[in-house]
């Protein structure tokens, strides 16, 4: 997930809006400091769309964890299927 991100911050594409999915798996490990350091990218104006996180085997902790993340404006939880977003 590190070096995706980072390649994304310094050469964003060439688009109007761009998103960040992220897959999320057990607990979420590092999921709500990636999802703050994104949000806080977009408020500073270094980065806009935005943040997907994809269910691929949260356990219940992660489960609530994402959900929560998910309150937030611009952060999209998503439990479809394996290649739906």
């Amino acid at each position: 997930m590190g070096k995706d991100l980072l390649r994304d911050l310094l050469f964003p594409p060439r688009c109007a809006f761009c998103g960040r999915l992220m897959d999320a798996q057990g607990d979420g490990g590092g999921l709500e400091q990636t999802v703050k350091a994104l949000l806080w990218l977009r408020r500073t104006g270094l980065w806009w769309g935005e943040v997907v996180i994809k269910d691929r085997g949260l356990d219940a902790g992660g489960l609530a964890l994402a959900q929560a993340l998910a309150e937030r404006q611009g952060v999209v939880f998503s439990q479809d299927g394996p290649d739906c977003v």
